[in-house]
Order: structure tokens, then sequence, then C-alpha cells
């Protein structure tokens, strides 16, 4: 893209530059004050991935299990001294010294969350340098089957009375679950 500059005016243009593994980062920098004598900067940045993050309890990130202990690993990656990593129900939260948890291993686990989604996060750290970016896994629990809240029927309104006929039809509210409901069972006896 071009555009005019005035001769007294000064131009700064960043553009960062991420290779596609991640690991190196770079900042292109052009100034000018002229712009027919512009100055070209390149400055290469020494940065580190997140790293990849999967869940053997919780394989996909949009599907609801009943496991509320959630277990995390990933991969060893050469240079890194570090992870930090959370665990709350943030979808962004970049994790720190003081937010999350500091850890040499490449696996943790969690016992007895709640029901809900939540998301773990994690970065690398190397020294001085840490990730850019944390790297976020979404895990959705649900634990309890919720039950209809009222059950009617349109061919035996009383439940006290007897009726003659053996063809009965029922009905109830569909109650809020956060995965959602499969099937409903009933038995009648």
């Amino acid at each position: 893209r071009s555009f005019p500059v005035p001769p007294d005016d000064s131009v700064r243009v960043d553009i960062t530059l991420q290779s596609v593994t991640g690991g190196e980062q770079g900042i292109l920098t052009i100034e000018t004050n002229d712009i027919n004598h512009p100055v070209l900067e390149v400055q290469l940045i020494s940065g580190l991935a997140a790293p990849v993050v999967s869940s053997t309890t919780h394989p996909e990130p949009t599907e609801w299990y009943r496991v509320n202990n959630p277990r995390f690993f990933w991969p060893q990656r050469e240079g890194v001294e570090l992870y930090i990593y959370a665990l709350d129900r943030q979808s962004d939260t970049v994790p720190d010294f003081s937010s999350g948890q500091a850890t040499l291993d490449t696996e943790v686990s969690f016992d007895g969350l709640a029901d809900g989604t939540w998301y773990f996060h994690i970065i690398s750290q190397a020294g001085s340098a840490s990730s850019p970016q944390a790297r976020h896994f979404q895990i959705n629990i649900d634990r309890s089957a919720t039950a209809p809240t009222s059950i009617s029927s349109s061919t035996h309104p009383d439940p006290n009375r007897y009726y003659p006929s053996r063809n009965a039809s029922f009905s109830w509210a569909v109650p809020d679950d956060l995965s959602g409901i499969a099937a409903y069972y009933y038995q009648v006896d």
C-alpha cells in the first residue's frame, strides 16, 4: 500500500512477523523522514511459542464430559525452563507468576471441578523471555442429570384416581441442562 508522506513529517511502520511454528518472532520497522530515502531496520526477537495442549479426559473442547477431574499435557520444548498455567472460567487469561502456577512438568491434573465450561491457559518461560501469547484449551463438564420438573397426563390427570383406559399419555417440562438432553427413560409399574 502506498501513501503520500509530507516532506517534514516522520513515518514509522512496525510489522510483526512470526514463523508458522511460532518459534521465532521478528519486527520489521520502516522509518523515514524522506519518502525517497527510507531507513529499514529488521530486528529478530527470540520468542517462545506456548505449548500445544491436549487432554485425555476432555479430548474435544466443544464436547461435554461427565469427568470432573481433567488432565492436560503438552510436549517438552527445547530451551523451555518453566511453564506457567492457570485454570479458570475466562477464555482469554494470560497466566503469570501472580495469577498462575509454575511447573517443570509437562502435565497437570485438577480434581473435583464444578459443572460448566472451564479454560486451561499456559505459557512457556525461558530465562526472562516468555510466550508472547498464552495457549487456551476449553473443557466442558456436566455431571448432573437433571430430572424433569413436572410430569402431567392429559389422559390420567389425577394421580390419586383410577382410570379404566390402559392407554396413557404423559408430558413434562424440559429442564435446563448444560450439555443438553440425549434421551429420557421411563418406567411404568
